[in-house]
């Protein structure tokens, strides 16, 4: 009994002698939080519009912040394993193609839709006398809202695999544009289409979003007229994510803030979301599974995902999109 006091009051001593400001080094160790953003070329409009998220960081961790912005989604995954940031704010894609390279990140947060839904889902969509199923586009011509080589296209390449089907046996294609190839479907060309949908909602207007929404509109018909024969598990919108190094502290921080953010500080989060209006909501690592499996399968078309990401402002297949 003696000994488990003597012990007791050693560790009571040493946590007396530990001053409590050390337990927060970590913010003189990292000195500057940034925070990684693809802006393309629009760098001076994104961190002035984006100001009040930073200070909303700043105040919340107690440090300075900045953002830490590039052209292109590459820089800014270099910049994670290489632990010149803390922070970013990137793809679904980006997310999966940064795990591929050295498992050292983890999601925060990622937005929510203002129709409440955490995601959407990809939806292979025909005509009311085409197709099926997936074996029954065997040797059809499939068209792609966003590039053929994106990710979204991949889950649907894993797809068909699953039901059997080989490269050879498909055919997917985009025009220049996601309206062009919409346009396309609905004049015949095309037996099927990828697109995507919210998924909930009224179904013969086309649910709350997506593209069975437009086409209902385009048409002024039911967009139950255009069955739906696949659908992908629900995809999350982009992802705000840290380093897996970053300190229990300032990971909790951040999770707080940002899960209370729309409701407390709704100019700082405008400011950073300005599409997706329903918050936060907690991000999961085996959410972005689908697509770190597509990186895992086609991996040759990293730099195509790229530049169907960037032309998408860092969205996966911009889903809030009408031309979508």
């Amino acid at each position: 009994m003696m000994r488990m006091i003597r012990i007791s009051s050693f560790l009571v001593l040493v946590i007396l002698m530990f001053p409590v400001s050390a337990l927060a080094e970590w913010r003189s160790d990292i000195g500057v939080f940034r925070i990684g953003v693809v802006t393309g070329d629009k760098t001076t409009g994104f961190v002035r519009r984006a100001e009040p998220f930073r200070r909303a960081l700043s105040d919340a961790l107690g440090m300075d912040v900045e953002f830490f912005t590039a052209k292109r989604p590459e820089a800014i995954i270099d910049a994670l394993t290489s632990a010149r940031i803390e922070y970013a704010i990137i793809s679904a894609t980006g997310y999966a193609l940064t795990w591929s390279v050295c498992e050292c990140v983890e999601p925060i947060v990622s937005p929510r839709s203002a129709d409440g839904t955490d995601g959407y889902n990809l939806v292979l969509l025909t005509r009311s006398n085409g197709p099926k199923d997936l074996e029954n586009l065997r040797g059809k011509q499939i068209g792609v809202l966003s590039s053929s080589r994106s990710a979204e296209a991949g889950i649907l390449r894993l797809a068909f695999k699953e039901a059997g089907l080989t490269e050879n046996d498909i055919e997917l294609i985009n025009r220049e544009s996601g309206e062009a190839t919409l346009t396309e479907f609905l004049d015949g060309q095309f037996e099927a289409l990828l697109g995507w949908s919210s998924m909930t909602g009224n179904p013969s207007i086309g649910y709350t979003r997506g593209t069975l929404q437009v086409i209902a509109r385009r048409t002024d018909d039911l967009a139950t007229k255009f069955p739906i024969i696949w659908k992908s598990e629900q995809l999350p919108h982009r992802v705000h994510l840290v380093r897996k190094k970053l300190p229990g502290e300032a990971k909790n921080i951040l999770r707080n803030l940002l899960a209370s953010l729309f409701d407390r500080n709704p100019v700082a989060y405008d400011s950073i979301e300005p599409i997706y209006g329903g918050g936060f909501t907690i991000a999961r690592h085996s959410q972005y599974q689908p697509f770190i499996d597509v990186v895992k399968a086609f991996g040759e078309v990293n730099k195509d995902v790229l530049d169907t990401e960037l032309e998408a402002g860092g969205l996966e297949i911009t889903p809030e999109d009408t031309s979508q």
